[in-house]
């Protein structure tokens, strides 16, 4: 079991809720905000070792709050967001996001990019072997996440 804290942040009720209950279930201390300034209090106040966070929200928007987090913290940060243009990905990476999830996505794949971003967090290198061709690299083995059905969360 994880006990690691992890904020959430999404103004959108369902999406918080989905995220919490699952990340609750397998162990993890989650702690949630509905807009970007209470994510920086919260923040402030009890350090998480993740932040999972939207973009499109009322007051500060997730780029502004990841700016701000870069100002005092490393912590892994990876945006939730359901703008899935290319742009979109690249404006959040640019402003330190560590990981862009894209709006629907199956709870495995949520799960799978949060056990990687904290193996980051702790400075681990946990990553599956890979074989380099050329200019691509390919996993020798599949991700268990890849062989199992999903649970898909549409927001549609």
């Amino acid at each position: 079991m994880d006990h690691r804290r992890v904020l959430v942040v999404d103004d959108d009720p369902v999406i918080l809720r989905f995220v919490s209950a699952n990340l609750r279930a397998r162990g993890f201390n989650v702690v949630t905000a509905t807009e970007g300034e209470s994510a920086l209090k919260t923040m402030a106040s009890a350090p998480p070792d993740l932040i999972i966070l939207d973009i499109m929200m009322p007051g500060f928007d997730g780029i502004e709050v990841c700016r701000r987090i870069r100002e005092h913290s490393r912590v892994p940060v990876m945006i939730m967001s359901a703008r899935a243009e290319i742009a979109s990905q690249v404006s959040a990476t640019l402003y330190v996001a560590n990981d862009y999830l894209c709006k629907p996505f199956a709870i495995e794949e949520l799960l799978s990019h949060v056990r990687a971003l904290l193996h980051i967090g702790d400075g681990k290198e946990n990553r599956p072997e890979a074989k380099h061709t050329g200019n691509s690299v390919l996993p020798l083995q599949q991700p268990a996440h890849s062989r199992t059905s999903h649970q898909v969360f549409d927001i549609s």
